[in-house]
């Protein structure tokens, strides 16, 4: 009796040391892949972070992510091996079960390559999340605001941790600052809202907020293109997520004239219909209605996953900006958001009077004329399935197009 009483004590703490090691680790709920010329992003969603480790090897160059769990094989059939050779910075992603308790996730890159590991705490609907970036090794804005650490493209050996979210972030670069209005082209940056790890709104139909304004920036990207003097410039043209400050410093970069950020929203009330076009406020939102809107937009850098350990929007959008002038903007933004409301009202209507402010972060360029346009409601189900046909779609292209041409037409002369 002793010695069965000794071979249970044993049986359980070595259950026990195995539990405390993670051996039967963490269920997993979902993972999501975004690859994109600009970066790649692969998530890992479940109610705790599960117990992992990031590995760089060389000969040949790779990431090793293990994942301890007892799950979730399933979630791999995906990306058990992708062909991501047109990627310029990663040949293949490779997964399967390691042993009975680890995933093993393995990206072959192409030479050099930087990388960021971080944690999302849960937001919005989404558990916790195991977020890994890679991108092409380089000196960018976007993988300075999306948190890339330094020492990111090194290899194991180089490194005490593979985790960047250790290491101090790089220096915050400046963008060009602008030359002004010119009288040969005017440059349009064309902004489709959420986009990768962020949806946006989503319909009751399933779609998304982040799929609908991108088709329709790619039409007014495609009508601008072909019209007389101006330049369009898109922020994205894939489904992928860019942090608040990126949108804003691209534009500055390209010394945009005018920015028109896209969304299709979602309210509280949901016979909410029409259109609205919004500039910025710091003084407070024109209505509550505007408030929760702004809300809701400014948490995309939370919902779409940003290294928040290495990023701050407020003091990189402070930094890039300080000492630009502002004179003019205010006036200009609501110039043309007239112009917008009046052309796109033919088509959905208007949100109440139509025109409305608030503080959009994605607004704060302090010289561009800025604009964020709501083309509808997916919380409203009439609006909802108008704005998942492309023939409506091409309709709010066309008309925001005529709106663009307007504005500009006022200093051509």
């Amino acid at each position: 009796m002793a010695a069965k009483s000794m071979v249970l004590r044993t049986v359980t703490a070595a259950a026990a040391a195995l539990f405390a090691l993670g051996a039967f680790g963490q269920e997993l709920d979902a993972l999501r892949f975004y690859p994109a010329a600009e970066y790649t992003r692969l998530v890992i969603e479940a109610d705790t972070i599960p117990d992992h480790r990031l590995r760089r090897l060389d000969n040949p160059p790779r990431l090793v992510l293990d994942i301890i769990s007892t799950s979730g094989d399933e979630l791999l059939a995906p990306i058990a091996s992708r062909d991501l050779s047109e990627i310029s910075y990663l040949d293949r992603i490779r997964a399967a079960r390691n042993n009975a308790q680890r995933l093993r996730i393995v990206f072959d890159l192409h030479d050099s390559a930087a990388h960021s590991l971080f944690t999302l705490d849960p937001v919005a609907g989404f558990g916790s999340r195991l977020v890994l970036d890679i991108a092409a090794a380089g000196d960018s804005l976007l993988l300075r605001d999306l948190g890339f650490a330094r020492y990111a493209g090194k290899s194991e050996s180089q490194v005490q941790s593979p985790s960047p979210v250790q290491s101090e972030p790089a220096p915050i670069a400046v963008a060009p600052e602008p030359d002004g209005y010119r009288t040969d082209r005017y440059r349009v940056f064309i902004d489709p809202g959420h986009g990768g790890e962020d949806p946006g709104a989503i319909a009751a139909n399933g779609k998304y907020e982040k799929d609908i304004v991108l088709d329709i920036a790619q039409r007014l990207y495609d009508k601008l293109e072909s019209a007389i003097g101006i330049d369009p410039i898109i922020s994205r043209d894939q489904d992928i997520f860019l942090p608040l400050a990126s949108r804003v410093r691209r534009a500055h970069a390209a010394e945009a004239d005018l920015f028109i950020s896209l969304h299709a929203d979602s309210a509280k009330n949901r016979k909410a219909s029409g259109a609205a076009v919004f500039t910025l406020s710091e003084k407070g939102a024109s209505s509550k209605f505007a408030e929760e809107l702004a809300n809701r937009a400014n948490l995309s850098d939370v919902i779409g996953g940003v290294n928040l350990e290495l990023h701050e929007h407020d003091r990189i959008l402070q930094d890039t900006f300080r000492g630009l002038g502002r004179e003019g903007k205010e006036r200009s933004s609501k110039l043309f958001a007239v112009d917008a409301i009046e052309h796109l009202e033919r088509v959905n209507g208007r949100h109440g009077t139509g025109l409305h402010s608030a503080g959009f972060l994605v607004l704060k360029s302090p010289q561009i004329p800025s604009v964020l346009v709501e083309v509808g409601f997916l919380s409203n189900l009439q609006e909802a399935e108008r704005l998942s046909q492309p023939a409506f779609r091409e309709r709010i292209a066309t008309e925001l197009a005529n709106a663009v041409q307007l504005y500009f037409s006022r200093y051509s002369g």
